[in-house]
Parts: structure tokens; C-alpha cells; sequence
């Protein structure tokens, strides 16, 4: 496993300024444009700061140390750790960064987590490379962690996101998916690979996430339909749909299909009458609310976990105090403090075949007693794109190369890469021309037969009749 650690993360939004005097080897003064030594009650550029002299990656890029705090002035007074000067001539206008850190820490986990992680090696940030290097050649499997070291402190910054050690596969980092994938192929895109300007990681974060929500709003995509649900709250008949949802579609209540009527026809059913019912049996959608009829006369079945040992983020199998009441559609569906759980079977006190962190919620351990509330409300839905925020956050475009060329040519013009753009531009229009004949085919029709006799179509027509019933005398009876 190669571990590359990105220098130029250091220099990012730091304080800067340039030398006004040519530095020799061995020197220990460097003549700056000046500093602001004075921020709230102390100095930045302090005894022990470490500033890098040089730009990352050129040849004579290093780290340094303050060898003594700075007045506001131009002149810094440096050291390598207490000993010796510069290591390279600096000519004028070189910039000087002041930093926090300068060693890399690299660490491994069996699991994506930084709980108990063991280091492998700390290292020297190389400031005249783009990447401070080290290669993992004992583990094959695993994940691994960077973080930055300031020596003297004994400070740290925030772990990177979890790299795979894997190379294929879904869960490998070097998945085409993923945002660290993604955002190498735009640099690669835009030539960024091979010229001096660099774009920063956010920039390319930002432009891929707003091409994401582009793409999401042409048209309806089956990869990102959905489903979503609630809990049923008593004489309540309004529920938010939540941000992340794009698109509500069909919906049931305790498993039987609610009939859509339109805003008009709402309104005519709530005419001198605001009714309550064990099973609501119409919707209407209107200013991002579902709303149901008539209102649900009580709330959304509850149980409590009965193990002592409670639930771990991984099971699959929970006890609880009964199931009865609880309804199955394609499964039974709950919520356990803040994750949606579905279940594919149950007993008595059980349920099974848990699917854990549905929904966009996060698996997580659970208490013995802890409240678990029906979902009752189901609704199909074609949601929002989720930002790529971590390293292996994974897009859910299928053709990823087509969020690639649109946000590499909505980054283009910035860089004075016009041609490029509309080349880049192209590319992204005929790439939505081939998802949209791949992923937009869609069938819409009405609930054929519906259980529930209350039901009916366009909410004033002829009841649906109850299969179950079925056969029934010419009578009526």
C-alpha cells in the first residue's frame, strides 16, 4: 500500500509572505515583505513556529523552524530544531509559509475507523515534493490513515478519510466511484497533472458535487429512485418530506396503497368535516408536505429492544418485546434512536434478516430497552444526490466519467482553458444523452386492485372491491 500524503494541504489558507533578500546555504535570517506578528494575545510566528520556505514541490522547497518570536517587522530568525540554517539558497520572492505542522504520521486499521490504530511510521514532511511518500509493504488488507505531526507540540491534525489497501472491487478505493478517483480524473482532464497550477481538492469537490445536482435535476433517474418513510403520529395529518427527497411518488399506510388526489379534491374532503380512521386512505402532496385522509385516529406501533446485551452496529437479528402489531409489506420497517432499520422476518419477540442504516442513516449499537417505532408511512421517492465530502464517498452516476466532464468544464474558464471547456462541454452533453437512454426509462400506471374497500380511484368513483371476498352471490350478500 502506497501512502501518499499531500504537502500542499499545509500551505492552504496559511499566512504568507516573500523574502526581499536572497538567502545563501547555512543562513539564518531571511528578510521578509513583513509579518503580522500580532494576532489576539499572542504572536503567529513565534519561537518553535514552523514556517516552509519555497514553493511545494520546487526543488528547494523545505521546512525551517522560528528560532525566535518575530515583531511586527521583516525579519524572521530560523533554525533546523535548534541547529544549523537554511539548506538551500532562496532568491527573492520566494514565498515563506507559516505552518503548523511538519512530520506525517502514517497508520493502519483493520476496520475503517482511527479507534486503535497502529502506526507505522512518521516521517519528515518532504516540502520540495508534491506528496510525502510511504509504502506499507507488509499488509495487504486493511485501511490507512494519514495525519500531521508538529514535533515540538506533540500536536496533531484530524486523520484522512480510510483508504482501502484493497485495488477492485466496490469496496476498493480505487473504485471509479469514488471522490478520489473522481477528483484525479479531473485534474487529469484539465492537464492539471502536468502544469504548475494547481487546483485545491474543495474547488474540485464543489464543482463535482454541483454537477451531481445538475444531473439529478434533468430528469427523474432510476439510480436515484428511493424510498423513504415515517413513523405515524396520532390526529396528525401533515409529515414534511425531508430536503433530501427530490420527488415523492406513491405511498402507503400499514402497508395498504393510498389513493393521490388532487389539491382540489383535498380540499372538498376536509368540506364541514375533519375526520379521524384507524387507515388513512387518500394523499395529497402540496409545499413539501405529504398529506394524508382522514387523519390516523392513533400513532405508529411501538416495542422495546429485550436483550440486555442490547444490539451492536452489525447485527442482524434483534429481540424484542413482542411484534404483534407491527405490519410486513416487502418488510417490516423501524427506527432505533436515529437508524431505520428493515427486517425481512420475525417472531414473536424477534426480528430477523436485518438490513441495518437504511434509509441514509448510519448502523449504529443500541440499549437493552430502547424504543423501537414502526415505520408506517412508506413513500417511493426519487431523492437528492448526497455531496462527496470523504475520499471514498461514492457517486451514484453510473457513467461517472460524464460527472467528470461536466465539472472539469465548469472548472475550465477559471483556469483560462476555454477550448478546452467546450471540448469538455461536448463530451458531458452526449454522455447525458447516453445515461438518459440507459437509466430514464420508466413505466407509471394507477394501483391496479387495491385491499382496502375504502379505497377508491380518483377518490369519487365506484369502490374497489376486496379480492379476498371473492366469490361473492349476484345478491350482494
Amino acid at each position: 500500500m502506497l501512502f501518499k500524503a499531500n504537502n500542499r494541504l499545509l500551505v492552504e489558507d496559511r499566512e504568507k509572505t516573500y523574502l526581499t533578500a536572497a538567502v545563501a546555504v547555512a543562513g539564518t535570517t531571511l528578510t521578509v515583505a513583513g509579518v503580522n506578528a500580532d494576532v489576539g494575545s499572542g504572536s503567529l510566528w513565534s519561537d518553535n513556529t514552523y514556517i516552509i520556505v519555497g514553493e511545494i514541490g520546487s526543488s528547494n522547497a523545505e521546512v525551517l523552524q522560528m528560532a525566535a518570536t518575530a515583531s511586527d517587522g521583516t525579519s524572521l530568525t530560523i533554525d533546523q530544531l535548534g541547529a544549523g540554517g537554511a539548506r538551500f539558497v532562496h532568491a527573492i520572492g520566494e514565498p515563506v509559509y507559516r505552518v503548523d505542522f511538519n512530520r506525517v504520521e502514517f497508520s493502519r486499521n483493520t476496520t475503517d475507523s482511527t479507534s486503535g490504530v497502529s502506526v507505522l511510521a512518521t516521517q519528515l514532511v518532504e516540502a520540495n515534493k508534491e506528496f510525502t511518500i510511504y509504502e506499507d509493504t507488509t499488509n495487504t488488507t486493511g485501511y490507512g490513515f494519514i495525519r500531521f505531526n508538529n514535533q515540538t507540540s506533540g500536536g496533531f491534525s484530524s486523520y484522512s478519510d480510510g483508504v482501502n489497501y484493497e485495488a477492485a472491487g466496490e469496496g476498493s478505493s480505487y473504485d471509479s466511484r469514488t471522490l478520489w478517483v473522481l477528483r484525479r480524473k479531473v485534474r487529469k482532464a484539465l492537464d492539471e497533472f502536468r502544469t504548475s497550477s494547481k487546483l485545491k481538492d474543495r474547488e474540485i469537490d464543489e464543482a463535482l458535487n454541483d454537477k451531481q445536482r445538475d444531473i439529478a435535476h434533468v430528469r427523474l433517474w432510476s439510480f436515484y429512485e428511493d424510498e423513504r418513510s415515517f413513523s405515524s403520529v396520532a390526529n396528525q395529518f401533515r409529515y414534511a418530506i425531508p430536503s433530501t427527497v427530490q420527488k415523492a411518488h406513491t405511498i402507503s399506510f400499514d402497508t395498504q396503497p393510498l389513493v393521490d388526489v388532487p389539491r382540489s379534491e383535498w380540499d372538498a374532503l376536509h368540506w364541514d368535516t375533519d375526520q379521524t380512521s384507524a387507515d388513512p386512505s387518500h394523499f395529497n402532496i402540496w409545499n413539501r408536505e405529504i398529506k394524508v385522509y382522514p387523519r390516523p385516529a392513533s400513532a405508529a406501533q411501538t416495542t422495546t429492544i429485550n436483550d440486555v446485551a442490547g444490539i451492536t452496529a452489525t447485527a442482524t437479528s434483534v429481540t424484542v418485546t413482542a411484534t404483534s402489531g407491527f405490519n410486513r409489506g416487502d418488510y417490516y420497517r423501524f427506527i432505533i434512536d436515529s437508524e431505520v432499520i428493515y427486517a425481512t422476518a420475525s417472531t414473536t419477540t424477534t426480528f430477523t434478516g436485518l438490513r441495518r442504516g437504511m434509509e441514509g442513516t448510519t448502523a449504529a449499537t443500541h440499549t437493552n430497552t430502547t424504543t423501537i417505532t414502526e415505520r408506517d408511512i412508506v413513500y417511493s421517492c426519487h431523492v437528492e444526490p448526497t455531496d462527496l465530502l470523504d475520499t471514498q464517498d461514492r457517486t451514484a452516476v453510473p457513467e461517472p466519467d460524464v460527472l467528470v466532464w461536466g465539472a472539469a468544464a465548469d472548472l475550465a474558464p477559471g483556469l483560462n482553458k476555454d477550448e478546452k471547456a467546450k471540448e469538455l462541454l461536448a463530451k458531458y452533453e452526449r454522455g447525458i444523452k447516453e445515461l438518459e437512454g440507459k437509466y430514464s426509462t420508466k413505466q407509471s400506471s394507477q394501483h391496479g386492485r387495491i385491499k382496502d374497500y375504502r379505497t377508491t380511484p380518483g377518490g369519487w368513483g365506484f369502490a374497489r372491491v376486496n379480492p379476498n371476498n371473492y366469490p361473492q352471490s349476484i345478491t350482494g350478500s
